[in-house]
């Protein structure tokens, strides 16, 4: 009697166990069909490193962007850049001359639309523009917070504190690239920008535009007065060729 109670025990145990390891076995491959279904996103998990200045700096080809770095999060049409004018325009060294109205009209349209490609990686924000959707005209690189990236690789024009490599997200605005660079400011409902703007000529013909977030405790900043950008966080750098294809990551690319 004892024999067959603890058989039939041994069978109904058994049975238990069987029928979890199928419920667990079910469920598991529920959830892995449900992973399955899941749209996924996978530019927030990818990380960006210095090779992109070298890899789609100015003059690269649009369809090389989209091979090494996927499907842009955002594509429109900009015609909002850092810099409207050339500086010997400014200065008056510079004078257009058009046959008629028209023509005025339509090259004042024309020359500072673009196709920008967003991208929004875990460390960083990528903005690339391109006037004929095939080359690549500016590529703009913002770190975000607790991010730093390597730029000691890039044209310097002034030494970084310590002797430590040049970083994006690390280095601060200096006396020596105010003294030397064209400087903006962008403010407006969605962000704060200013930017200091280097040229180097031959062989490179390469604009280098340093920007970032006023933080250096001062209550007022200005483009007329870039001594007041001093000490402020340098969070990203644009490379573009034309003067006015200076087009950094702004509050409403992501609207």
């Amino acid at each position: 009697m004892e024999l067959l109670i603890a058989t039939i025990g041994g069978l109904v145990g058994g049975g238990l166990v069987l029928g979890i390891e199928q419920l667990i076995i079910y469920f598991k491959d529920r959830n892995k069909e449900k992973r399955q279904k899941l749209i996924a996103f996978p530019n927030p998990n990818r990380i960006i490193d210095e090779a992109i200045f070298d890899r789609l700096a100015p003059g690269r080809s649009v369809e090389l962007m989209k091979a090494v770095l996927g499907t842009p999060d955002n594509t429109f049409v900009d015609a909002v850049p850092i810099f409207e004018t050339y500086r010997e325009e400014e200065e008056g060294l510079m004078v257009y001359e058009f046959k008629s109205e028209e023509d005025k009209a339509a090259f004042e349209e024309n020359r500072l639309r673009t196709t920008a490609y967003i991208y929004d990686f875990e460390n960083a924000l990528v903005k690339i523009t391109s006037k004929d959707k095939e080359t690549i005209n500016s590529l703009a690189v913002e770190v975000k917070d607790d991010f730093s990236l390597d730029i000691s690789d890039l044209p310097l024009w002034f030494e970084p504190e310590d002797e430590l490599p040049y970083k994006l997200g690390w280095a601060k605005v200096a006396k020596e690239l105010v003294d030397t660079s064209r400087p903006a400011y962008e403010f407006s409902r969605y962000d704060s920008i200013f930017v200091l703007s280097i040229y180097t000529a031959g062989p490179l013909y390469t604009h280098y535009s340093y920007f970032g977030y006023p933080d250096n405790g001062l209550e007022e900043v200005s483009a007329e007065s870039p001594e007041t950008f001093i000490g402020c966080t340098i969070r990203g750098v644009c490379l573009h060729r034309d003067e006015f294809d200076c087009y950094v990551p702004r509050g409403w690319d992501y609207l």
